[in-house]
C-alpha cells in the first residue's frame, strides 16, 4: 500500500518482517519578520537578543523536509530490537541575502527558548546550510558514544545511548538515513557498529 502511494520502501533485512509505514509530508514555513514586535517580545523573556534592524519587513522561508518512516518488527534478529528506519530530504532555508540569513541564525541562537542541547549542536555546525543536522530519538537518553565512518560510500556516524539504544546515520544524495535500534547488554560497540553498517547496506 505504501509503494502504491509514491512511498519508496526499501528491501526488508534478514531477520525482519516490514511493519508499519509513517510520512510526513514536506511543510514551508513562510514569515516576514516584524524586529520591533520582536524584539520586545525578547526583552519581555529577559533576553539580551535582538534581531538587527536591517531584517525588519524581510521574508524568509523554511522548507521542512518530507519524511519517511518505517517500522521493522524484529524476529529475533541477533537480538535485536524492532529498526526504526527514516529517510528524510534535506531543509531548505530562503533568504534575501546570504547576509540576512547569517544574520538571522546568530540571533535565534542567543534566543531563550531554543532548547541548550540544540543551540549547541547547531551553533558547532559551521556550513549550516550544507549540514543535516541529526534528529533526536525520543526516550533514548544521553549519547555514551560517537563515532564517524563511512555508510554505503558517504558519510556516516554510530552512536550509542544511555538506554541501551544505538542508531547510525548516513547521508547520500542529498538526504539523510538513519536506522535505530536495541540492542543486547552483552554486544560491544565494535560488533554492534559492524551489525548496524550490514543492516544499512542491506537497504
Amino acid at each position: 500500500e505504501a509503494e502504491q502511494a509514491g512511498i519508496q520502501v526499501p528491501a526488508t533485512p534478514d531477520g525482519y518482517s516490514a511493519g508499519q509505514v509513517f510520512f510526513q509530508p514536506s511543510a514551508t514555513i513562510t514569515m516576514e519578520l516584524n524586529t520591533d514586535n520582536i524584539n520586545a517580545a525578547l526583552q519581555s523573556l529577559g533576553s539580551d537578543a535582538a534581531f538587527d534592524s536591517s531584517l525588519n519587513g524581510k521574508v524568509f522561508s523554511v522548507r521542512c523536509p518530507a519524511s519517511t518512516r518505517i517500522a521493522f518488527q524484529s524476529n529475533n534478529n541477533q537480538g535485536f530490537g524492532n529498526i526504526a528506519y527514516t529517510v528524510m530530504d534535506s531543509p531548505q532555508v530562503e533568504a534575501p541575502s546570504m547576509a540576512d540569513a547569517e544574520k538571522l541564525r546568530a540571533t535565534l541562537l542567543e534566543a531563550p527558548f531554543i532548547p541548550e542541547n540544540i543551540r549547541s549542536q547547531l551553533a558547532e555546525i559551521e556550513d549550516w546550510q550544507n549540514t543535516l543536522p541529526f534528529p533526536a530519538f525520543e526516550g533514548a537518553g544521553n549519547a555514551t558514544h560517537t563515532e564517524s565512518l563511512a555508510v554505503k560510500g558517504g558519510d556516516g556516524v554510530f552512536m550509542t545511548f544511555s538506554s541501551q539504544a544505538a542508531a547510525l546515520f548516513w547521508e547520500n544524495g542529498g538526504k539523510l538515513y538513519s536506522i535505530h535500534l536495541t540492542y543486547p547488554a552483552e554486544m560491544d560497540n565494535t560488533t554492534l557498529k559492524s551489525s548496524l553498517v550490514e543492516i544499512a547496506e542491506s537497504f
